[in-house]
């Protein structure tokens, strides 16, 4: 069965998930703005100047616990894609866990 990020989100990550989120995966200044642009547009190849402006604007002052909560996948995915991909590889991990279990 598939889920959705959000039931991933409200079932399987813990409290300790989402402090690691935050400490490692959230805006942070102290980072090259080159590095951001470069993954965005490595990410969104037909993306524009106005699109890295303004998903960088949200990046920065936008909370992923907030947006996970009415954003659809694919829309969380591009607006907070490192987070999307930590949340999907902690589930394919316990997918494979349970598979694991239930042989």
């Amino acid at each position: 069965m598939k889920y959705t990020i959000i039931e991933i989100y409200r079932t399987g990550i813990t409290e300790a998930h989402r402090n690691f989120i935050k400490n490692h995966f959230t805006y942070n200044p102290d980072r090259s703005m080159r590095m951001y642009r470069e993954r965005f547009f490595k990410n969104n190849p037909n993306a524009i100047e106005e699109d890295f402006s303004s998903w960088i604007m949200h990046h920065m002052c936008g909370d992923w616990e907030e947006d996970i909560i009415w954003m659809t996948d694919e829309q969380f995915k591009y607006q907070w894609p490192v987070i999307c991909s930590f949340i999907m590889d902690y589930y394919s991990e316990e997918d494979q866990n349970n598979i694991v279990e239930g042989v």
